[in-house]
């Protein structure tokens, strides 16, 4: 319940972020901040990898295991899911979604990443450099969607009362303001 619950907070100061800056670059903090506790298990798997050569492998498994499931597995459930919500509203079978050109960045980010990401297994190993290569992306991918325009959300309820995404920020991290709505 609170993994559900802390998940509709950080959607809500997401979206709260959005009249500051642009909507990609408050989903990609948000991203960010949704795997830090995968990040964390990976660190430790990393440094106990020094002492303990058994831990190595469960590093590349942590590390590759969850975006391997989110690309194949997370990614056609929200496109097929979708397609069949079109195909009931419409009454007519949809075969194809149509994205907004605004999307384009992040698609093409998204491309490049999981063409990159496939050198791990062809390699057999997680060179330095392309994880060095992978964050320069990374940072390179939230400068592109800084520069977009951030513009109104549409917030619904609560939020939308007397709501800056100045009084976001503790949300981000989990805490809750003193609501004065």
């Amino acid at each position: 319940m609170a993994v559900v619950a802390a998940s509709f907070v950080l959607a809500w100061a997401a979206e709260a972020a959005q009249v500051d800056i642009s909507g990609g670059l408050a989903i990609a903090i948000l991203a960010v901040i949704a795997v830090l506790p995968e990040y964390a298990v990976d660190l430790y798997f990393a440094y106990t990898a020094g002492s303990n050569p058994d831990s190595v492998a469960y590093a590349a498994a942590n590390m590759t295991g969850s975006n391997r499931l989110l690309l194949g597995l997370g990614w056609s459930v929200v496109v097929l899911v979708t397609l069949a919500l079109a195909t009931r509203r419409s009454g007519k079978t949809v075969r194809a979604l149509v994205l907004e050109p605004g999307y384009r960045v992040e698609l093409g980010f998204l491309a490049i990443a999981s063409v990159v990401a496939f050198l791990i297994p062809v390699s057999g190993q997680i060179p330095l450099l392309l994880g060095f290569a992978l964050l320069g992306f990374f940072v390179f991918y939230l400068w592109k969607v800084s520069r977009a325009e951030s513009g109104e959300p549409h917030l619904v309820g609560r939020p939308s009362r007397n709501f800056r995404s100045g009084a976001a920020a503790p949300l981000w991290w989990g805490c809750s303001p003193s609501p004065r709505w």
